[in-house]
């Protein structure tokens, strides 16, 4: 927190009640302020907030005690404890505003009235940090009602019917995640939107990203090792809540014989966000996309003598990392010698049930080449093999068998491995 998301950090406040008419502040050493933290409880197991006694929060003090980011300690009973002693005013009468904040922090000053700018970008420190205000009289138990001055959304990705491809990344454009926390006045406001969509964080499987609360439309973006991204929106802005956690499932169809979900167009709609108390993540409905951006068009085939078919029926490869497809497959020897090999094939998704029976479908075929490094055409496992070329013979193996075939098509490289 030292490091990243104060722009200055939390200072003195002393000077504020030289401000107010009603004189010097004269503390009444009979009558001690006595805390109390509420909420804490609440939020041991939900938020993993104050996960337990002797947790350390910050307390501050308006007028006319006016003290800043003084040490406190939660202990058994929620009781607050610090070796710095609050005291009530002598001559008060009138209420004073007393705020805290979770996790505490020494280093802060420079900032006036409790006012500091606060950057979400560390997901640990953003998901615990919580506040807390409340304006009290003197005799009464200060009780700190604790909470998160944020909201939260998570996403729950299903790629199930993600044929022939996973999921590379997800991120979240159209979301606030600087702004100023003014902890006496009892107020975040959001700053400016972020310039770019951003990663979040990976939890138990669900993409989770922690927002300042804002009536705004957030943009799921959904990238797979293929090379499609995908976009969800809401039809309409969503006001967030500090405090509330939306949830939402969005699901991802496309891959090897299909035509993808849109190309160029708007952005999906999700039907809602689903809400709950912050850590109590509901389940959302399933949301399918309409519609994408940057949809490839095409994939990667193999055809040839293999898996009892006589090029007569092309198999998806299959996106297994970045740049890298992978497919496992039977290589027989036909009964017409000139009917051996395969090739990989590039194909329009839209034209696979077509383009067996018409070579012109094609779009890019890697097969043998004379004068490449392989000028027989014979693969040998365990050999990596690249710049194949688009114009002569097929690719083949020297025995039957199951192999495993990995190929990079930025390069053209294949390696083979036999079962």
């Amino acid at each position: 927190m030292k490091k990243v998301i104060f722009a200055a950090a939390l200072a003195a406040l002393a000077l504020v009640g030289c401000k107010k008419a009603e004189g010097v502040y004269v503390a009444d050493t009979n009558s001690p302020v006595r805390f109390v933290a509420q909420n804490i409880g609440t939020y041991t197991v939900k938020a993993e907030a104050i996960e337990a006694a002797d947790q350390v929060v910050g307390v501050f003090a308006g007028d006319p005690i006016n003290r800043n980011n003084v040490q406190f300690t939660v202990k058994a009973g929620k009781t607050l404890e610090s070796a710095t002693t609050l005291y009530w005013g002598a001559t008060q009468t009138d209420p004073t505003p007393f705020a805290a904040m979770y996790p505490y922090d020494g280093t802060t000053e420079d900032v006036q009235d409790g006012s500091f700018e606060y950057v979400i970008n560390n997901y640990e420190h953003a998901n615990k940090f919580m506040t807390a205000y409340v304006s009290a009289a003197k005799g009464n138990d200060v009780v700190l009602p604790f909470k998160h001055p944020f909201a939260k959304l998570v996403v729950t990705v299903d790629a199930t019917a993600l044929e022939n491809d996973a999921v590379k990344e997800v991120k979240i454009g159209n979301i606030t995640q600087t702004g100023t926390v003014n902890l006496l006045a009892n107020t975040v406001t959001a700053g400016n939107k972020v310039a770019d969509p951003v990663t979040p964080e990976v939890v138990e499987g669900k993409y989770v990203v922690i927002l300042y609360p804002e009536e705004t439309n957030p943009v799921i973006y959904v990238s797979t090792l293929a090379g499609d991204t995908y976009a969800f929106q809401l039809a309409a802005n969503y006001t967030f809540v500090a405090g509330a956690v939306a949830t939402a499932t969005v699901t991802v169809k496309g891959g090897a014989g299909d035509a993808g979900q849109g190309g160029l167009g708007a952005p999906a709609t999700v039907g809602s966000f689903t809400v709950a108390e912050w850590g109590e993540e509901a389940s959302a409905g399933t949301t399918e996309a309409a519609s994408g951006t940057e949809v490839a068009t095409d994939w990667w085939y193999l055809i040839g003598s293999v898996n009892s078919t006589v090029w007569n029926k092309a198999f998806a490869l299959t996106a297994s990392a970045n740049n890298t497809l992978t497919i496992t497959f039977t290589y027989n020897k036909p009964a017409n010698a000139g009917d051996e090999g395969f090739k990989l094939v590039k194909v329009a998704k839209a034209g696979v049930s077509a383009f067996v029976a018409d070579i012109s479908t094609w779009n890019t075929a890697v097969i043998a080449e004379a004068g490449s490094n392989d000028t027989s055409a014979t693969i040998t496992v365990g050999t990596e093999y690249s710049a194949f070329g688009e114009n002569d013979g097929n690719l083949k193996f020297a025995e039957e068998g199951t192999y495993t075939l990995t190929f990079t098509p930025i390069g053209y490289k294949i390696n083979v491995t036999k079962e």
